[in-house]
């Protein structure tokens, strides 16, 4: 703002609009739980809560206009045990990421904690979604049973969402960090063998889904890599249709 010292001279309407600029690009953020270690000091709340390395939007902190504008489309959400969500998402633009954890059944796990304690309306709001194959993996094989049950987890609580990704464990490019998605992209680069027959297995669990729930919807589905750049989805990727 400092070389834009004129900038409050323009239009409102104008102003506005470069607002929603910035405002509405698209962000890759990772979501996982955080829990007090026993060596850390108890906090009032100490139960787990949802939290991501995502900063939220620069707008909320640039001017009152600007957090003005920013807060009619991020909210603070997917709070736990009733609480305060501590994760700034914009459902219409953003892509909610469950990446991968350390430990066999970790990344599972943490899917189905938080679908289960987040505030289902914070959930159902949710129009764009993308998942590490590491959530439905045991070592290195895929367990249809985990897939089935991450597909019933979003039939139940993401009635809105349009768009699923799904993200290959080992196809994370080197110069990623996994939680970094804020610095991520996903993208069509790279296809390989294992990403075509990613596509193949979760096409035939969408289908068995789909044929033992007539009633869903299923979403736009893809299989794409994370790339370190701009946080936001390209219109390509291998596709997982019905």
């Amino acid at each position: 703002m400092a070389h834009l010292r004129n900038f409050s001279k323009l239009p409102l309407e104008l102003r506005l609009a470069i607002w929603n600029l910035s405002i509405r690009r698209p962000r890759l953020v990772p979501i996982h739980l955080y829990a007090t270690s026993p060596s850390e000091e108890p906090a009032e709340n100490s139960q787990p809560q949802c939290v991501s390395p995502c900063p939220a939007p620069a707008s909320l902190y640039v001017c009152r206009e600007s957090r003005t504008e920013a807060l009619k489309h991020h909210r603070l959400s997917f709070g736990m045990y009733r609480s305060q969500g501590r994760i700034f998402f914009d459902s219409d633009s953003d892509v909610l990421y469950f990446g991968r954890r350390e430990g066999i059944g970790a990344s599972g796990a943490q899917f189905c904690t938080a679908m289960t304690l987040c505030a289902p309306e914070d959930l159902a709001r949710v129009k764009r979604l993308a998942i590490n194959e590491s959530v439905f993996k045991v070592g290195c094989k895929y367990v249809h049973s985990l897939a089935t049950d991450v597909l019933s987890h979003l039939c139940a609580r993401m009635p809105e969402l349009e768009e699923l990704v799904f993200v290959p464990e080992e196809e994370i490019l080197p110069d990623t960090a996994d939680d970094c998605g804020h610095e991520s992209e996903l993208t069509n680069m790279n296809f390989t063998l294992k990403m075509m027959g990613m596509g193949s297995q979760m096409r035939a669990v969408m289908r068995d889904f789909c044929e033992r729930h007539p009633e869903w919807k299923p979403p736009r589905c893809r299989v794409m890599t994370l790339q370190r750049g701009w946080g936001g989805l390209d219109e390509q990727g291998i596709s997982v249709s019905i």
